[in-house]
């Protein structure tokens, strides 16, 4: 039976998901709507936050959500260290504290869909009012004030998140208008990575609830409705794979046209074995902002404590290959998103992948639980 927490308890825990909330909701807004940014915002609801976690859960903070939050406190500032030269807290060290405390809630079963979900519908709204009343759109390589591949990552973000946290409390079908909505805003912002990475979204929330109904449906009636599902997928399939070669920017500029090869090649040719354990400056940060790929960047400017982390999300992968195979999927979504994109590790989007690697760490716990009984 599950234990009645007191009422400060669960005051606590609903402050905790209302912060959240608009956290995710501050991270987009002061970047688009030129609200005014303070490092000191950031840290005042960071640590907020850690106090509402604390009282909601004063027994049960486990030792695994304590050494992760040191451990990445320490590789974030490392990393920004080395490749600015100076110790500093960093808005993408703000994503991942958050995604840690909503990692830690998804595995507790204490966090309600509506935290990433209210974000979603606010941010996705404004946006589709704003281009449709032509007040403003994805022309130029700006939104307001921020890049155009930037948004569609955090929209993307959040409806993975969602889907996360349904998944985990049992709901075996994922929302088709989410899906629906994160590609329209891709396919707006002209991201050619968004497009494409959304219209696998798209398929893939499809075919789950594709599942959802087929086994639902009278054996009588399943071996029809396999041959209309598999008829339409295809069809679905030709379609979008037609949208996006004629519709979308690889019409005009082919699949690559900003230079990104040229960015990951030197950065490999400077890479040596020393620099490779203690992490180091690509000349490339002198043109750009940063290496346009998660895990390059993770590793190159991370050295050994980045390692560890890529290694320990690829057992990770594993696991939710093994345990989640839908999760598993989602997370192979954001693996793409990373390559060409700074999305996760350090960047936006680490409030869609921690909670993914914290749902498999919690398998994980589970099998070790059940074999100590």
């Amino acid at each position: 039976m599950k234990q009645i927490k007191p009422a400060s308890a669960r005051n606590a825990n609903i402050a905790l998901q209302i912060l959240l909330g608009l956290s995710l909701l501050y991270s987009v807004y002061y970047k688009v709507f030129f609200i005014p940014y303070s490092k000191k915002i950031y840290v005042i609801i960071w640590i907020s936050q850690l106090i509402l976690l604390y009282l909601s859960r004063p027994k049960s903070i486990h030792f695994l959500f304590s050494l992760s939050t040191v451990y990445l406190l320490a590789l974030h500032i490392y990393a920004h260290y080395i490749v600015h030269g100076a110790i500093s807290v960093s808005r993408p060290l703000f994503y991942t504290l958050i995604s840690l405390i909503i990692g830690y809630l998804l595995v507790e079963d204490e966090i309600s869909e509506l935290v990433a979900l209210l974000p979603f519908i606010i941010v996705s709204v404004a946006v589709l009012f704003i281009v449709f009343s032509g007040i403003r759109n994805f022309d130029t390589n700006n939104f307001f004030n921020i890049n155009r591949n930037t948004l569609p990552m955090f929209v993307f973000g959040f409806g993975v998140l969602n889907d996360i946290i349904r998944y985990r409390k049992g709901k075996k079908y994922s929302w088709l208008w989410v899906s629906i909505i994160i590609l329209i805003i891709s396919y707006l912002s002209r991201s050619r990575t968004a497009v494409v990475v959304s219209a696998l979204y798209l398929i893939l929330v499809i075919v789950r609830n594709e599942i959802y109904l087929y086994q639902r449906i009278s054996k009588e009636k399943q071996r029809l409705y396999l041959y209309a599902m598999i008829f339409f997928n295809i069809i679905l399939l030709a379609g979008l794979f037609y949208f996006i070669l004629a519709k979308t920017r690889f019409a005009a500029d082919g699949y690559s046209s900003s230079g990104r090869d040229k960015i990951y090649g030197v950065t490999l040719s400077e890479l040596t074995i020393q620099k490779l354990l203690t992490g180091f400056r690509s000349s490339q940060f002198d043109f750009h902002v940063s290496l346009h790929n998660s895990y390059l960047q993770l590793i190159t400017t991370g050295g050994l404590g980045g390692i560890i982390v890529f290694l320990l999300y690829i057992i990770l992968e594993i696991v939710l290959f093994i345990k989640a195979p839908y999760m598993f999927s989602v997370s192979v979504l954001l693996f793409f998103y990373s390559l060409p994109q700074s999305f996760m590790f350090f960047k936006h989007g680490d409030f869609a992948l921690i909670p993914l690697m914290a749902l498999a760490i919690s398998y994980l716990r589970k099998r070790k639980d059940k074999a100590a009984g």
